[in-house]
């Protein structure tokens, strides 16, 4: 279900949904041995437990822990064998704990990492899609949403405009709480990208 935005994507840019992250430290395909590692500094404690943690740290805007605990669930969940938890069930969880550290690092400021949390989350939701035919998540949603946000604190005005149209496809139950923001984004992003064009053209 689309909101009711009417300015029209000028960019062309295609879908961006799987854009590389900024660093390679959150490339899927070199996180097994790092993450096999870390573990062995971590608390005693099960990646159910510590993304709970993490939820109760951020219901009481305590942001980095929140943070921390819900990058334990993550390196906790990287390293259970396939025999132990279905690969389904596992990317559906990772999907979600990166999309809530990836709030928790909007709430610290730090800009790139959360659009690294956010794109991982993103990348997690389409091998869902993808490989195990499910229907599009409500975390998605909101990776994207705050992926959107960090872009768009970072200047990557391109990128987060993108991302901002990607979101006008949200369920009407997100659309409810978004949509304005997202129409009222769009125009002014689109604002200041023709504006930066025109400036630019200028000899």
């Amino acid at each position: 279900c689309q909101t009711q935005t009417t300015v029209n994507n000028p960019l062309k840019l295609g879908d961006r949904q799987t854009k590389p992250p900024h660093s390679c430290h959150y490339n899927m395909e070199m996180l097994g041995a790092m993450f096999v590692e870390a573990a062995k500094d971590m608390p005693d404690t099960t990646w159910e437990q510590e993304k709970k943690n993490g939820t109760m740290y951020f219901g009481k805007k305590e942001y980095v822990p929140a943070s921390r605990c819900y990058g334990f669930a993550i390196t906790r969940l990287k390293t259970i064998k396939a025999d132990a938890m279905p690969e389904q069930e596992k990317c559906l969880h990772l999907m979600t704990c990166f999309a809530n550290r990836a709030m928790a690092l909007l709430k610290l400021k730090k800009w790139e990492e959360a659009a690294d949390d956010a794109t991982c989350s993103i990348a997690y939701h389409r091998k869902l899609v993808n490989k195990f035919k499910r229907p599009e998540s409500l975390i998605y949603f909101k990776a994207l949403h705050r992926r959107a946000q960090a872009y768009e604190a970072l200047g990557e005005i391109e990128d987060a405009l993108q991302d901002w149209f990607a979101l006008t496809k949200s369920p009407p139950e997100f659309e409810k709480v978004i949509g304005k923001e997202v129409q009222a984004r769009i125009i002014s992003l689109s604002q200041k990208l023709k504006s930066e064009s025109a400036e630019g053209g200028v000899h």
